[in-house]
C-alpha cells in the first residue's frame, strides 16, 4: 500500500473507512468474543462435551443472524446518509468504501468465534496461520489495481478485503469440522436453538466483555475519524504507525493473552487461587520482558523500521517522518495496552465483566477528551493523537491494576526494574552509535527537527537497520545479563541459577 500508493488523501480514506467497517470485528470478533466465550464453554463442556458442541453451534447461528441484521441495517442507514446528508466528496468515498466492506465483516467475526474454540481445543496452528491468507489477498489486490487512479484502486481494493475476510474463515472451517463431528450429526448442527437458554445467559457478560477488551481498538478508530479534522493525510500517517505498534502487541500481548484465558478460567473454575496467580503473573513477567524492549526500541529504531518498510516508492521522506512521530506517541501505550489484554481476562475469569467494561469506557472517553483538545484546540497533528491514545492506555490498565489483588502485582516490581536498566542502556547506547557513526537521523528528529533525511536505497536501508537492532539486542541482553535480570535471562536459558 505504501509502495503503490503512499499516504495520498485515497489511502488515507481507504483507511478510514476500513478502520470504521472494522469496527463490528472489534466488538464481535477476536479478543472480544474470544473473552466473553471461552468460560461460559468451558464450564457447559466440563459436565458435558456434547452440551458444549451444542452451545457452540447455538453461538454460531445466533451470531451470524444478529450480525446480518446490523450489516443490512448499517448499509442502509449508509445509503440514506449519502442520499440526504453528505454532498463532500471525500467523505463520500468513506462511506463508499465502508459499505463495501462491511459484509466482509461477518466472515471475520466467525473467524473471531472459530478461534475461541480452536484454542479450548489447544489448537493454535490453523487460527496462527488464517491472516496469512488475508494478507495474500490484500497484497494481491494492492499490485492488481496499482496502476489505476487513487480512488478507483481503493473501490478495488476494498472489494479483495471482503474476499480476504471469508478466505481468513474458511481456512478454519476444517477445524471446526473436525470438533463438530465428534459429538454432533449434520441434521444436530443445523437443529439450531437461536438464542438458546445457554445463549441468553452469557448476553450480558458477553456485551460487558465486548466493551472491555475493545477499547483499544475503538481508540484507533476514533483516532482516525478526528484525525480526518487535521489534514487527509494524517489518517495515513497514523494507520501505518499502528500497522507497527500493533506487530508486538499481537506476536506476544495478544497472544499471551489468548494462550492464558483458558487455564485461568479453569483455575478459576476448579478454585486453585495459587495457580490463577502464578498464571497471572507468568503473563505479566512475560509481556513485560519482551514489550518494554519493544517500547524502547519503537523510539530508538522506529524511525529506520518506518523507513525500512514504507521508505519507497510513493512513501515521501516528509511520510516517513511524521509516520515515526505517530509511531512514537502509539509506542508509549504498548506494555499498557498488552496488560490490558492480560487484566481483563483475569478478571472475566472470576466472572466479574462490569470492572474491564468500566474501565474501558473511561479511557474511550480520556481519549476522545484528549484528541479534541489536541486537534481543535492545539491544533497539532497525528503525533498529537497517537499520544492521547496512549494516555487513554496507561487510564484503562490503572484502573484495572488498582482493583486486582496486589499479592499479584507486587511481587513483579523489584524484577521488573532490571529490566527497565536493560532496556533503557541498551536504548542509550544504540541512538549514540547511530547517530556518531551512521550519521542516523532519529537523535536529531527527538530534538524536534523536521529536516531531517532518509536513505532511498533498500541495501542502505536494510544495513542501518540491521546493524542498529542487532546492537541494541547484544547491549540488552549482556546489560541483562550482568544485572541478572531474571525474566529477561529465562526467555533465553541464561539464568546463571541453575534451579
Amino acid at each position: 500500500m505504501a509502495y503503490c500508493f503512499g499516504t495520498s488523501a485515497a489511502v488515507a480514506a481507504f483507511l478510514v473507512a476500513f478502520r470504521l467497517a472494522n469496527l463490528l470485528r472489534r466488538l464481535f470478533g477476536e479478543g472480544a468474543l474470544l473473552n466473553g466465550f471461552i468460560p461460559f464453554f468451558e464450564n457447559i463442556r466440563k459436565d458435558d462435551p456434547k452440551k458444549g458442541a451444542e452451545f457452540f453451534r447455538d453461538l454460531f447461528w445466533s451470531l451470524s443472524c444478529i450480525l446480518l441484521l446490523i450489516i443490512i441495517s448499517l448499509e442502509l442507514t449508509l445509503v440514506g446518509t449519502l442520499s440526504f446528508f453528505v454532498h463532500d466528496e471525500s467523505i463520500r468515498q468513506i462511506i463508499y468504501m465502508t459499505m463495501v466492506m462491511l459484509p466482509g465483516i461477518l466472515f471475520i467475526c466467525l473467524f473471531g468465534l472459530s478461534m475461541a474454540l480452536l484454542q479450548c481445543e489447544k489448537k493454535f496452528f490453523l487460527s496462527g496461520v488464517a491472516p496469512v491468507a488475508f494478507n495474500i489477498v490484500w497484497i494481491s489486490a494492492v499490485w492488481l489495481f496499482r496502476k489505476h487512479h487513487p480512488f478507483t484502486a481503493m473501490m478495488g481494493i476494498s472489494f479483495g478485503i471482503v474476499f480476504a475476510f471469508f478466505l481468513q474463515w474458511w481456512v478454519t472451517v476444517p477445524g471446526l469440522k473436525r470438533y463438530v463431528r465428534q459429538f454432533l450429526t449434520l441434521k444436530e448442527w443445523l437443529q439450531t436453538k437461536v438464542f438458546s437458554d445457554e445463549l441468553k445467559m452469557m448476553i450480558a457478560p458477553l456485551f460487558l466483555g465486548v466493551v472491555g477488551v475493545a477499547a483499544v481498538q475503538v481508540n484507533s478508530a476514533i483516532d482516525v475519524i478526528i484525525a480526518c479534522f487535521s489534514s487527509m493525510e494524517t489518517p495515513a500517517y497514523l494507520s501505518y504507525a499502528h500497522r507497527l505498534q500493533q506487530l508486538p502487541l499481537a506476536l506476544f500481548g495478544i497472544a499471551i493473552s489468548s494462550a492464558l484465558m483458558p487455564p485461568l478460567t479453569r483455575a478459576m473454575k476448579e478454585g486453585d487461587a495459587d495457580h490463577f496467580k502464578s498464571l497471572l503473573s507468568f503473563g505479566f513477567a512475560r509481556t513485560f520482558s519482551l514489550l518494554l524492549p519493544g517500547t524502547i526500541a519503537i523510539f530508538v529504531l522506529g524511525a529506520l523500521s518506518v523507513n525500512l518498510l514504507y521508505g519507497r516508492g510513493m512513501f515521501s521522506n516528509l511520510s516517513t517522518i511524521h509516520t515515526t512521530r505517530c509511531l512514537w506517541g502509539y509506542g508509549l501505550g504498548l506494555v499498557p495496552s498488552a496488560f490490558v489484554l492480560i487484566l481483563a481476562p483475569a478478571f472475566y475469569a472470576k466472572k466479574d465483566f462490569w470492572t474491564p467494561t468500566l474501565a474501558s469506557l473511561w479511557s474511550v472517553v480520556v481519549n476522545v477528551v484528549l484528541s479534541v483538545i489536541m486537534v481543535f484546540v492545539f491544533k497539532k497533528g497525528g503525533a498529537s493523537i497517537a499520544i492521547a491514545t496512549s494516555v487513554a492506555s496507561f487510564f484503562n490498565m490503572a484502573f484495572l491494576i488498582s482493583r486486582l489483588d496486589m499479592e499479584i502485582v507486587r511481587p513483579l516490581l523489584r524484577p521488573f526494574s532490571k529490566i527497565v536498566v536493560a532496556s533503557i542502556g541498551a536504548g542509550f547506547i544504540t541512538i549514540v552509535f547511530g547517530y556518531f557513526a551512521l550519521g542516523e537521523p532519529t537523535l536529531k528528529m527527538w530534538g524536534g527537527d523536521l529536516e531531517v533525511h532518509f536513505s532511498r536505497g533498500l541495501l542502505k536501508q536494510v544495513h542501518q537497520f540491521g546493524l542498529q537492532t542487532a546492537i541494541f539486542g547484544a547491549v540488552f541482553l549482556a546489560i541483562s545479563y550482568f544485572i541478572q535480570a531474571e525474566h529477561v535471562l529465562d526467555l533465553f536459558s541464561l539464568n546463571r541459577d541453575t534451579e
